[in-house]
Parts: structure tokens; C-alpha cells; sequence
């Protein structure tokens, strides 16, 4: 594959790892290696005092628990600070510019879903092309767990990123 013709796709944690792969990324030298970049349902906040949204609280338990949150954010840092790192918490970057067009998923009842918005936000403000699909009434990990709107978002996703390859793949993007 050359260069923009790959893209990146994760969710929750791996929605984390794949922001945080565009940030890393958008600095390496030569053409853009990313062509975009999907994220379902991604932890964006990390734990941070600002990342007390709503949604953690609304949606609490219902698949993710704020403790169990805790553990998954304690073994994805070492027990090292990285609230503020850009790199573990993506929606505090300093510049989200110059980074590839992003689709973002929310789950209507998903705990990460105002980090998710934010971040979709952030992007936008910044310049990046974003596409934002809400899911209503969906909890965290409804992708996994094969319910009906996973269909419409594999669809859509697909539908999406089909154009943006095609035009990598001619050079255009």
C-alpha cells in the first residue's frame, strides 16, 4: 500500500489507539501515511478532571462501569500519568489540524459518548472533514454484540471510506 492508502478503525480503547496513531503519524515526514481514521465509540478523555462528561454518569454500568474503567485506565498507563499526554488522551491535544477525515460513531447510551462527540468537535473546529453518526439508544460495545444498528454502521462506514481510498488510490486525496 502507498502512502494514504491505509486507514485506521477501532473502537472504545482501540478508537483511543487509532486517534492517537493519527496524532503520532501526522508528524512523520514524507506524504500523509493516513488516509482516515474510524472511531467507534472512542475513549478520548482518558481520566483527566475535565473528562467528568455527562455520559459517564447517565450511563454508568450499563456494560462499562466507571470502576471498571478505572482498571482498564490503570493497566493502559502503567500507573503512569498520562491524563494529559495527547498520545493516551487524544481530546486534549493541543492541535488537532492537519489530521485525516475521521468518521465517529456514539452510542446513545454509552458512557464514551460525550468524550466521542468532543473529540468530533475538536476535530471539526480544527479543520478536519468528520462524520458523526449517532446511534440512539445503543450502549458501549453494540458493535460487538451484533445488535441491529451494527449493520446501518458497517454500512455507513464502509460507505464512507469507500470514496476516500478510491481517491488515495489515484493520488487525489
Amino acid at each position: 500500500m502507498a502512502p494514504g492508502q491505509v486507514a485506521v478503525a477501532g473502537e472504545s480503547a482501540g478508537g483511543n489507539l487509532s486517534a492517537a496513531v493519527t496524532l503520532r503519524l501526522r508528524a512523520a515526514p514524507g506524504p500523509a501515511p493516513l488516509a482516515a481514521q474510524g472511531l467507534l465509540y472512542p475513549g478520548t478523555a482518558g481520566r483527566a478532571p475535565g473528562a467528568d462528561l455527562p455520559s459517564r454518569r447517565f450511563f454508568d454500568g450499563i456494560v462499562l462501569s466507571d470502576k471498571a474503567r478505572d482498571v482498564y485506565w490503570t493497566a493502559y498507563s502503567g500507573g503512569r500519568d498520562l491524563d494529559g499526554d495527547p498520545e493516551a488522551a487524544p481530546l486534549w491535544a493541543d492541535d488537532l489540524s492537519g489530521l485525516p477525515p475521521a468518521f465517529v460513531v456514539l452510542g446513545g447510551c454509552d458512557v464514551l459518548r460525550d468524550e466521542g462527540h468532543a473529540y468530533a468537535r475538536r476535530l471539526a473546529a480544527a479543520g478536519v472533514a468528520v462524520e458523526e453518526m449517532r446511534c440512539p439508544g445503543q450502549p458501549h460495545g453494540f458493535l460487538n454484540q451484533g445488535f441491529p444498528a451494527s449493520e446501518a454502521v458497517y454500512e455507513a462506514l464502509g460507505a464512507w471510506l469507500r470514496p476516500i481510498l478510491a481517491r488515495s488510490a489515484v493520488g487525489g486525496a
